[in-house]
C-alpha cells in the first residue's frame, strides 16, 4: 500500500509504503482514505470462490503502522453478489460512515451504509435507484451529508438533510467534463474536499480538480 500526501490544491507525493495485506489469499482493490487519514476501507475477494466480496477496514496507531480490523464490514459470497461492490471513502468523525453499493443476482442495486458506534455497523439499506440509475465509486463528504459518484451521464452529487436520512435524488454536477468516451471511463474517483468546495478526480493518468465558483 502507497501513501501520498501534498496540498490541498498541489502536487502529491509518497510519504509511506506498508504491506497490509495477505495476497497468498485475497485480491484487494479500491482504498479509501478517512477524511482524518487515519482509516481506511478497502474491497477485498478470496481467491476461492473469487466472487466472495469483502469489505475490511484498517486503522493507523499512533506509531503509523496500520492494522486491519479483524470484523469486516461486508461480507457476501458468490451466490448473493453478481459482479463487485463498490465502496465509498469513510466521513469523519465522530460517528464515521462508508457506503457499499452491490447488486444481489437477479434483484436492483442497492444501497448498504454502516456506521462507526463502537464497531462498525449496518444501519440502513434502501435500493439505490432512488438516487441514480447507476452509482460507481462513490464517495462521502466529511460531513456524511453529500455524496458524489459516476453517474450514467457524468459526475452526480446527492444530498440528505442528516446523516440518519436517506440520500434523495442525485443531480448533474454542472461544468465537471463527461465521465464517459463511448463505453471507456475517461473520469474517475470523484472526491469532495471537507467544505464542498472542490472535487477532485482521475483522469489522463493524473489526478485533477475543479473548484465551485
Amino acid at each position: 500500500m502507497l501513501v501520498h500526501k501534498g496540498p490541498i490544491d498541489g502536487t502529491l507525493n509518497e510519504v509511506a509504503s506498508q504491506t497490509v495485506e495477505d495476497r497468498a489469499t485475497y485480491d484487494y482493490f479500491e482504498p479509501r482514505l478517512s477524511a482524518d487519514g487515519d482509516d481506511f476501507v478497502r474491497l477485498r475477494h478470496a481467491l476461492s470462490p473469487i466472487y466472495h466480496w469483502q469489505v475490511e477496514v484498517s486503522h493507523r496507531d499512533a506509531l503509523g503502522s496500520w492494522t486491519p480490523s479483524p470484523v469486516l464490514i461486508y461480507d457476501q459470497a458468490q451466490t448473493a453478489v453478481s459482479s463487485a461492490p463498490y465502496v465509498s471513502s469513510i466521513s469523519a468523525a465522530p460517528d464515521r460512515r462508508v457506503i457499499v453499493i452491490d447488486q444481489p443476482s437477479g434483484m436492483q442495486p442497492t444501497l448498504h451504509e454502516y456506521a462507526d458506534r463502537a464497531g462498525w455497523t449496518e444501519i440502513a439499506t434502501y435500493p439505490s435507484a432512488s438516487i441514480s440509475a447507476l452509482i460507481f465509486n462513490p464517495s462521502i463528504s466529511a460531513d456524511g451529508r453529500r455524496m458524489v459518484f459516476i453517474g450514467p451521464d457524468g459526475v452526480r452529487t446527492a444530498d440528505r438533510a442528516s446523516k440518519d436520512d436517506p440520500f434523495g435524488a442525485s443531480q448533474l454536477l454542472v461544468g465537471v467534463p463527461g465521465a464517459f468516451a463511448g463505453h471507456a471511463v475517461i473520469l474517475d474517483w470523484p472526491v469532495l474536499d471537507d467544505d464542498c468546495g472542490k472535487v477532485y478526480f482521475s483522469a489522463l493518468n493524473g489526478e485533477f480538480f475543479l473548484e465551485r465558483d
